[in-house]
């Protein structure tokens, strides 16, 4: 956990270089967030990363994951410290990441993530598998109507397979990265589509999650956090915020 740093920024809306472009800088579209997002905060990385940004955003490793508060719009990074001057856009605070915890503390905690499941769908023509990576919603609700004989409506499955889906996929987390999930409350399911320079929209579910964790093993549980949880990290997903309950 050395060297990480969870930074505060907020834009300049005071700003007369940044005011004008209030609108195009914070949309109110959730993929466009998505997208202006990591563009933005790239602008907010330290000289030597700079150069980074464009495999980051082919899915090649992350330097700092991040969440944009749907709130205020504030965004929180964690990653290398970062310096007022580095950009023309944000106000930025940053302070060492060194949570304190034991066996047994309650956290509360928020989190957007990109859960997946990775599923065999048969065999090639030598014998080898061959799998298929699934939004783990999706997964669950194919899976019920495959039980129901495609009785029921998707619609009315939607709801509660992205709770009983967050529910299983978080509890898995917590038994490989030392923490104990005690309760959630789902705030919302959505699939993103977000441009890409070259080809397709990258499309993705997004569970908006916050609930209650029992921490078991800190170095498991704070080695997890400072990677992120699950996928599309590039895009705003995989930072749990915590604080004590």
């Amino acid at each position: 956990m050395s060297g990480l740093y969870l930074s505060r920024l907020d834009l300049r809306r005071s700003s007369r270089n940044v005011a004008p472009l209030i609108g195009l800088l914070n949309p109110v579209d959730s993929a466009a967030q998505m997208n202006n997002g990591h563009r933005l905060l790239w602008t907010a990385m330290p000289a030597h990363m700079q150069g980074r940004a464009a495999e980051s955003r082919a899915g090649e490793g992350v330097p700092f994951l991040w969440r944009r508060d749907t709130h205020d719009g504030r965004y929180y990074v964690l990653g290398p410290e970062l310096g007022q001057e580095e950009s023309p856009f944000f106000e930025i605070s940053s302070r060492p990441f060194e949570p304190h915890l034991d066996p047994g503390d309650l956290l509360a905690f928020e989190l957007s993530v990109n859960a997946t499941v990775d599923r065999k769908i048969g065999t090639d023509g030598s014998g080898r598998p061959l799998r298929k990576r699934s939004d783990v919603v999706m997964d669950l609700i194919h899976r019920r109507e495959a039980e129901a004989g495609g009785a029921v409506q998707r619609g009315s499955l939607r709801e509660a397979a992205a709770h009983d889906a967050a529910v299983a996929w978080l509890k898995g987390q917590g038994e490989r990265s030392g923490f104990a999930l005690k309760g959630l409350r789902m705030e919302a399911y959505r699939v993103e589509q977000v441009p890409r320079s070259k080809g397709k929209p990258a499309r993705f579910g997004v569970l908006d999650l916050a609930g209650l964790i029992e921490v078991q093993d800190p170095a498991a549980f704070l080695g997890r956090l400072s990677r992120g949880f699950g996928r599309a990290k590039a895009f705003g997903c995989g930072l749990m915020m915590i604080r004590r309950a």
